[in-house]
């Protein structure tokens, strides 16, 4: 019971946003801020929409990026214009021997909440960016419905600040039921993704969108749910119809019963099981 999602898809782009932008004056800060954008917009993960509005959604003036790859939990890379350019957190500059200077506090916007990423340009530490990220609050419950269920959630990531403690604290989740996906599975998720099949059977239907994927997931892990208590109570009924049939017969009076009190009984136990569908089902969607 696994479902991958891709982690643009579990912050809300428009809400996410910038905080701070500290500058260290080693290369012209129009040039930082483009090159960020450029990264970010490239790797396509939760931030895209914050450096959107950086360059007026005006894509077109961002530089190419080549040779573009994610490093496992620590940021991206890039050549722009023949330079290296590292964008991740503080473990990224490090192993690309890029030293951050020891005035730099960046506990105290971690504790308020925020993340910190830091941009590098040719060897040489060009900004400090600090980051805030919002949870899609639109498949928030239907989450917290597969986490009930015993769903598990794996990741497709390019984000260097979302790990699974992060959607854990988001989500209310369990650290157990989350994954982050490696770089060559994240990969392969990717590729498929970008390349729907033309047709295929239709287990459900939905409009492509991460929040009717994990409705119409919660819908079907319902209707599972229901269909096990019609079976039930189905059985239940044919029981009780079993042991009111033999008690009858043992008291001699089956034959003597009138034909209301028959249909009465079957009234009442019709009601009662519509009344036990409705409340199961009522308890499914309150949770």
């Amino acid at each position: 019971n696994v479902v991958i999602i891709d982690s643009k898809d579990l912050f809300d782009q428009k809400a996410c946003s910038m905080c701070d932008f500290t500058d260290f004056y080693n290369v012209r800060i129009d040039d930082a801020m483009l090159y960020a954008a450029a990264m970010v917009i490239r790797s396509g993960g939760p931030l895209t929409g914050v450096f959107d509005q950086v360059v007026v959604n005006r894509r077109d003036l961002l530089p190419p990026v080549k040779s573009f790859s994610y490093e496992e939990r620590q940021g991206i890379s890039g050549w722009i214009f023949g330079q290296k350019v590292v964008l991740g957190n503080r473990m990224m500059m490090v192993n690309h021997n890029i030293q951050i200077p020891e005035t730099v506090d960046e506990d105290k916007h971690i504790i308020a909440g925020r993340e910190v990423m830091y941009l590098g340009i040719a060897h040489k530490l060009a900004a400090m960016i600090v980051v805030e990220y919002a949870p899609n609050e639109k498949i928030r419950p239907y989450l917290q419905k597969l986490r009930d269920s015993g769903v598990s959630i794996l990741v497709r990531n390019c984000d260097p600040n979302v790990n699974e403690a992060m959607i854990s604290s988001c989500y209310d989740m369990r650290l157990n039921n989350i994954k982050i996906l490696n770089s060559s599975s994240g990969r392969i998720f990717k590729k498929y993704k970008s390349r729907p099949k033309l047709s295929s059977r239709a287990a459900a239907i939905h409009n492509g969108t991460p929040y009717t994927f994990m409705k119409s997931l919660c819908l079907a892990s319902t209707l599972r749910q229901m269909f096990k208590v019609s079976g039930l109570l189905t059985m239940l009924g044919i029981l009780m119809g079993f042991v009111i049939v033999l008690v009858l017969s043992a008291m001699n009076v089956i034959c003597d019963l009138p034909q209301i009190f028959v249909l009465l009984m079957q009234i009442l136990v019709t009601f009662g099981f519509i009344g036990i569908v409705n409340i199961v089902s009522i308890g499914n969607s309150s949770k």
